[in-house]
């Protein structure tokens, strides 16, 4: 599966300091998956957001496994990675939501 640069240049913005933190370190009670996600849409124009919006659904149509879905996260090279292959699923579903 090709994997569209417009995807890779969208994972490239989930990193450590993509999440906002106070001056002990701890994340703000009021920050949910649901602003980071936003946040790193905001750098997409709306022809990227198209292409990865096609993306998400080819991915979700294939059936692809949580460990096939992790996969495609690191491939694209964040600086972030989950814990649990399962959270990508919950990740790249509330990314296609909000586009």
């Amino acid at each position: 599966m090709k994997v569209p640069a417009e995807f890779v240049y969208l994972i490239q913005a989930f990193h450590q300091d993509s999440i906002p933190r106070d001056d002990q370190g701890n994340v703000p009670s009021d920050f949910t998956e649901d602003k980071w996600i936003a946040g790193a849409l905001e750098f997409l124009d709306e022809k990227k957001k198209t292409v990865v919006r096609d993306f998400l659904d080819e991915l979700f149509a294939g059936k692809l496994s949580d460990e096939e879905l992790y996969d495609i996260w690191q491939a694209a090279g964040p600086d972030y990675l989950f814990s649990d292959p399962a959270l990508t699923r919950i990740v790249f579903t509330k990314m296609r939501g909000q586009l």
